[in-house]
């Protein structure tokens, strides 16, 4: 998700300084929001977004799932480059809409009005631009729906996924445990993730995610709490 320029520089700001301190205390390694703010500057670094989001062999035969669409940013860049099968899930109703509207008549471009989960399921979002998620506090809420991944797959009969990307600000967990245990992870040939570092137990669990996928698919790029693709093993 590409972050407005002034969130960038906030997000930044406070990344950086907090990385500063604790490095002063010596306990930068055990935090995760230090591991992000150092992803971060490797990230902007080495090309960070126009480097590693777009650069796939894609085609239109493929099919591609945008999980997390929020204004439909990343999805429209891979649809004018490729011409792929999207399917984009947007939960919250305002970004649904607005995704709705900006690929009204583009037969390959399916907006979903719910998000991918292991199981279907209600749950409450708290609202704040392209950060909303259930993880954090604010003053406005929404009701959202969310569908079995298994189920989606088995309707749509699609057997194969050229490419995942998936930022859903900490609801990856939770449905990237469901595909590995479901072996379903095997349909997916490029999974980029975004992991979010405000979840509880945070590392452990994007540890044991990153270790589970390693049976199945090979890391290409990784930087921690930012970014990172892994492709389908040979």
């Amino acid at each position: 998700m590409v972050l407005p320029l002034k969130h960038n520089r906030l997000c930044q700001s406070f990344a950086k300084r907090a990385d500063s301190l604790l490095r002063l205390f010596g306990v930068s390694d055990r935090i995760p929001v230090a591991t992000h703010a150092r992803s971060h500057r490797q990230w902007m670094s080495d090309g960070g977004d126009a480097r590693f989001r777009f650069e796939y062999e894609l085609d239109e035969s493929d099919v591609v799932f945008d999980v997390g669409g929020y204004r439909g940013d990343w999805a429209a860049e891979i649809h004018e480059k490729f011409g792929c099968q999207i399917h984009v899930f947007e939960p919250v109703p305002e970004y649904c809409q607005l995704i709705k509207d900006r690929f009204a008549g583009l037969a390959n471009v399916d907006v979903h009005d719910f998000g991918l989960a292991g199981q279907d399921e209600e749950i409450s979002l708290c609202i704040s631009d392209d950060s909303t998620s259930q993880f954090i506090s604010a003053s406005e809420t929404t009701s959202c729906k969310l569908r079995s991944v298994q189920d989606f797959l088995r309707e749509q009969q699609i057997d194969r996924v050229a490419l995942l990307k998936l930022n859903i600000e900490g609801g990856e967990y939770d449905l990237l445990g469901s595909l590995i245990a479901s072996d379903l992870i095997t349909k997916f040939a490029n999974l980029q993730v975004q992991f979010h570092w405000f979840v509880p137990d945070s590392r452990n669990r994007m540890r044991e995610i990153q270790n589970a996928l390693q049976r199945t698919h090979v890391s290409t790029y990784q930087y921690p709490y930012v970014w990172e693709n892994w492709s389908r093993a040979a």
